[in-house]
């Protein structure tokens, strides 16, 4: 069969508004990577009706970065298809709109999609609602899906790791003991741990009352890693600020290089510097203060020394910098 003559019939039969016509064609175009011939024709077929096509729209145009015609057209569907319900869901929660995302996601979910009742689940499990997200993710597993199952696994594991934080926080509490409560939270600041945060948002929560309890038996440190934990919501700023100065008061070291890393931060670089040098003059010095204030030494004598205290430049700043690397290399 001549391709060309093939082509020539079912552009035919789509002009002429013939059953599938549209979508067939639309295929073959896109088939050839004529895909900017193809995207009317998967629009009239979407027009009639094809849910398919509404969702190969929508993707099409969220791969270009248009994602108004990509919520538009899945849209279309979205409230009778399960894979466009899925599709806007996704694009609603890469825009920032969680409410949006779950209503999308449960409407899915009751058409059939299992990736529905799956992602849907794990935006439960984000805010800490366990038991439901773990029932539901239970479901999908049971119907296939192989991302439900390790979701489950992973929201599993965390429980029990949040179960153990708690247990041994509690033994420390009864004991007494600031230095065994604040080692009992020690896995919480592994670097490992920071996905867990990023997707599971009401692990911050969790986290900060744990700080919050060990702080209260009188661990400074632990008023400063609980000040971190409220620092991821911009709007408790102040909050976080005074627990760290109340550490700082409390004589541990570490809060003043906190202190100077937020103040360089928010370009304050005097009183970051202020707090830099605090830090290190304290008993021992502070490795990591001592080398941020070297590196503002040297960039404030590279710039003509305006953002730093006089005389914080120059060959002394590459002295503190030289000093901080030192200790570094010591404390490996």
């Amino acid at each position: 069969m001549d391709p060309e003559a093939d082509a020539a019939r079912l552009r035919a039969a789509a002009a002429a508004g013939k059953p599938g016509a549209y979508r067939a064609y639309a295929e073959l175009l896109t088939g050839r990577g004529r895909l900017d011939e193809a995207l009317p024709w998967w629009a009239r077929a979407a027009d009639a009706g094809d849910a398919e096509a509404s969702r190969t729209l929508a993707i099409c145009h969220k791969d270009r970065g248009e994602f108004a015609e990509a919520e538009r057209w899945y849209r279309t569907a979205a409230d009778r298809d399960g894979g466009c319900a899925f599709g806007l869901a996704r694009l609603l929660q890469e825009a920032g709109d969680t409410a949006g995302a779950e209503r999308w996601y449960e409407h899915g979910a009751a058409l059939g999609s299992v990736e529905c009742k799956t992602n849907g689940a794990v935006l439960l499990a984000a805010r800490g609602e366990w038991d439901t997200a773990l029932a539901r993710l239970a479901e999908a597993s049971a119907e296939g899906d192989d991302v439900a199952s390790h979701s489950r696994r992973a929201i599993q594991s965390m429980l029990r790791d949040l179960d153990g934080w708690r247990a041994a926080l509690a033994l420390a509490e009864a004991e007494g003991d600031p230095e065994e409560a604040y080692e009992a939270l020690r896995e919480l600041l592994d670097p490992e741990r920071r996905a867990m945060f990023e997707r599971y948002p009401r692990m911050v929560a969790e986290a900060e009352a744990l700080y919050a309890r060990a702080a209260a038996v009188g661990g400074a440190k632990a008023l400063v890693d609980q000040a971190l934990f409220i620092a991821r919501d911009d709007s408790r700023w102040t909050e976080a600020r005074a627990l760290v100065e109340r550490a700082h008061e409390r004589g541990y070291d570490g809060a003043a290089y906190v202190l100077g890393v937020w103040a360089e931060e928010n370009g304050e670089l005097r009183t970051a510097e202020e707090w830099y040098r605090t830090a290190d003059e304290a008993d021992g010095g502070h490795m990591w203060a001592c080398f941020n204030l070297g590196v503002l030494c040297a960039a404030a004598a590279a710039g003509g020394g305006g953002a730093v205290a006089a005389g914080g430049g120059g060959r002394r700043g590459r002295g503190q910098l030289r000093r901080g690397l030192r200790r570094g290399l010591r404390r490996e």
